[in-house]
């Protein structure tokens, strides 16, 4: 049996939260006016609403209105943790919990239980009892397939229970929650559950990255810097020093340009493009560029204090630091450009570069065409792309650290 943690439980509630709440300018709680179709009441915060939780909903819009806002936000996740503790004893394991959970908050305690039953193949009489549990616990022992069957109950209880269809005005926002959760509930698989869904999902070319899945959590959850590092999967592969495409130029960066390979040659990666850049045609044509991109990796080619070569005008390429992103055959593009807008995110961060107006386009620099792929259908993929930077780059915070100071006998500096 596993344990799930009370910090694992607080975290559940903070990631409920993040897809529940409104927010200010600044980030903040916002208290939010409900359309009359809503049937919550008239105003609601973080889901809470004037309906079915007058009193707490009262206390947060108090909160809120007299700029307590933290306050707010911890009574919130707090509330949120209680109402869905009725979910705890049913299933064993964080990640079914996890979604048993976020289905409490929405359709409450007894439409969770429906959904549960219908999972597990027993009569949805809204009581986790015997029989249910004794079923729960068969299906837990893939715990992965069980969160599938709970996504695609969700939206059965939906359409066949409540009555809701693709016609709702609600039913886009509900389809985005139930994926939004599963994604989050894969976060809390036991590493070797884990391995087996990532191994499934990749020889089905289905399932979601692990940066895709951080960003299915919660758009307010914090990323620090060395954990999005981690997941970055970064490989320096410089180019020598001398060759004719690393000039050593200093740079200052104050924007990123964002490039596509345009090489949809099978196997045209990102370690096949460091590679070429250290060859005798990039030194030819004087090609360069800082990082390339593809589903698994980044590979670094230059130092971010040095210039390349990418932009097509002296501007872009002595202020700009250059991001290609593959387009081979066998590449799963959505894992590229899930990684190349984190890289994008965590180098503005780190650099100061202003997002997103410093982020640009080849176009941008030279006029051409690139990056083709976000470019293409009006910018469809660069609206997309930005979107994600914009909200990976809110999210980043320092390593945090401890204040120290040296020793009283600090060898390593004195003048003896």
């Amino acid at each position: 049996m596993v344990v799930v943690t009370i910090e694992q439980r607080r975290k559940m509630a903070a990631i409920i939260l993040g897809y529940e709440a409104r927010r200010d300018a600044s980030g903040r709680l916002a208290v939010y006016s409900l359309p009359a179709e809503d049937g919550g009441g008239t105003y609601e915060v973080a889901g809470i609403n004037e309906r079915y939780h007058p009193m707490e909903a009262q206390e947060l819009a108090d909160l809120i209105r007299s700029g307590r806002h933290q306050e707010a936000e911890d009574k919130a996740i707090a509330f949120i943790k209680t109402f869905t503790d009725s979910v705890v004893g049913w299933a064993e394991t964080a990640s079914v919990e996890f979604y048993l959970r976020d289905t409490a908050f929405n359709r409450g305690p007894r439409g969770a239980a429906r959904i549960l039953q219908r999972a597990v193949g027993v009569e949805d009489d809204g009581v986790v009892g015997k029989d249910t549990r004794a079923a729960l616990r068969t299906a837990e022992r893939e715990p992965s397939k069980l969160l599938r069957a709970l996504r695609e109950e969700r939206e059965g209880y939906e359409r066949n229970v409540v009555g809701r269809s693709e016609t709702s005005v609600f039913w886009k926002g509900l389809v985005n929650r139930w994926n939004k959760a599963l994604a989050a509930a894969e976060t809390f698989l036991e590493p070797a559950d884990a391995a087996d869904h990532n191994e499934k999902a990749s020889a089905g070319g289905h399932g979601l990255t692990e940066v895709a899945r951080l960003a299915a959590v919660s758009a307010t959850m914090p990323i620090p810097l060395d954990e999005a590092q981690v997941m970055l999967k970064l490989v320096q592969d410089y180019v020598p020093i001398g060759n004719h495409n690393r000039p050593g130029t200093k740079l200052t960066a104050t924007s990123i340009t964002i490039h596509n390979t345009d090489n949809t040659s099978k196997g045209a990666n990102a370690a096949a493009h460091a590679k070429y850049m250290k060859g005798a045609d990039a030194q030819k044509r004087q090609v360069s560029w800082h990082f390339t991109v593809d589903d698994e990796f980044v590979f670094q080619s230059l130092p971010t204090t040095e210039i390349g070569w990418h932009c097509g005008k002296d501007e872009g390429n002595h202020t700009s630091i250059g991001i290609e992103i593959c387009m081979n055959s066998d590449l799963n593009a959505d894992a590229a450009y899930d990684r190349a807008a984190l890289l994008t995110a965590w180098l503005a961060y780190r650099l100061k570069i202003q997002v997103p107006v410093g982020v640009m386009q080849h176009r941008d620099w030279s006029g051409k065409d690139c990056p083709s792929v976000l470019r293409a259908d009006n910018n469809k993929g660069w609206i997309k792309f930005i979107g994600q930077v914009t909200d990976f780059h809110s999210r980043l915070r320092p390593v945090e650290s401890p204040d120290i100071d040296p020793p009283a006998d600090d060898h390593h500096h004195s003048s003896a």
